[in-house]
């Protein structure tokens, strides 16, 4: 549909958008990233719990100038479900360069889409959002800060071990002195094993995991094309630890990581990343992405893990569109009060 006093044209269905043209424009843009991508959206479609909301922009001669994916989470069906649901922006919307003026148009018509479906949105940047602040201001969007941790796989393999820790750095020899070894995920069994892992580990910090179903899906449609890559830590031909990757041109992202605990002696956890910034160096990528590393102004432990391996300390930061004010208050509170009772 045109947009009034617009010359953009907006698409908020998913439906009306050409693939083709979809996947071309992400990936010719310079942000443009896995979770831009269609095949980011397939891998929650049709799965309970989970609904994606594309929404995007062209210009008068129908060239796509700005996209927006989000995915909608929710827990429990009717009321309930809708009083606990969110919506996740990972990577923010991505604006052609030469129609920044698109961006507030695209925020407001998804807002618009969404708000009756979702108490909120959270949109976690990955590259600087500061050329649309004016435009998430319009929409009454909330910056927090929040960091990331960046990884130059460009640098030489001497380069980044001189990065990493001291102390990290003699866990890391500590583990191949264990003869633990690092290894791509390739059978159905060893992906199975791998995913109960992250059960054990998500279930024991009680934190919430993707639905086993998206695992599966992601298994199915994605390692083939290789936008998804698992590694295990084996001990004694044993897996003991595992982390999950998005693949995406030259960038690697962090998705999930976990070991089983009776094993953190061997320290798989110190030498997983290490191994897997070397061999994703020797396939060509140039970036690893650690998926984030919380607000710098509260003392988090996964922070203090990830920096420990180097990199570049970045803050993007994520803004917080609330859809029902009333709602998204109560949702905060109740969020707090279960954060003491752990």
């Amino acid at each position: 549909m045109n947009h009034p006093n617009s010359s953009y044209i907006i698409r908020t269905s998913i439906h009306d958008i050409d693939r083709d043209q979809w996947t071309m424009f992400v990936n010719t843009h310079p942000q443009g990233n896995f979770f831009h991508t269609p095949d980011y959206v397939d891998l929650y479609q049709d799965i309970k719990g989970y609904k994606s909301y594309v929404v995007s922009a062209y210009n008068s001669n129908l060239q796509m100038v700005g996209i927006l994916v989000a995915i909608r989470q929710t827990v429990y069906n009717g009321l309930l479900g809708y009083l606990t649901s969110r919506a996740i922006v990972v990577g923010g919307p991505l604006i052609d360069a030469q129609h920044p003026d698109v961006a507030e148009l695209l925020l407001k018509s998804y807002c618009k889409k969404i708000r009756h479906r979702a108490v909120y949105t959270q949109f976690r940047n990955q590259f600087d959002m500061s050329p649309f602040q004016q435009a998430f201001q319009q929409v009454s969007a909330r910056f927090e800060e929040h960091l990331n941790i960046l990884i130059d796989l460009t640098n030489s393999e001497e380069t980044l071990w001189k990065e990493v820790y001291p102390q990290r750095r003699n866990k890391i020899r500590q583990a191949l002195k264990q003869q633990v070894e690092v290894r791509e995920l390739k059978t159905d069994q060893e992906r199975e094993e791998s995913w109960k892992i992250l059960r054990a580990v998500y279930e024991r910090e009680k934190l919430p995991l993707a639905k086993k179903t998206v695992f599966e899906k992601a298994f199915k449609i994605l390692v083939p094309k290789g936008m998804l890559k698992i590694y295990g830590a084996f001990y004694q031909q044993q897996l003991i630890g595992t982390r999950y990757l998005f693949a995406y041109k030259t960038q690697i992202f962090d998705w999930y990581a976990g070991s089983y605990q009776k094993f953190y002696s061997v320290r798989p956890n110190d030498l997983l990343p290490w191994e897997i910034f070397l061999r994703c160096k020797d396939e060509g990528f140039t970036t690893f992405d650690f998926g984030g590393a919380g607000n710098p102004n509260i003392p988090y432990g996964v922070r203090d893990y990830k920096i420990r391996y180097g990199g570049t300390l970045v803050n993007f930061g994520r803004y917080e569109i609330a859809h029902n004010n009333a709602i998204f208050a109560l949702m905060q509170n109740a969020f707090r009060f279960w954060q003491k009772l752990r």
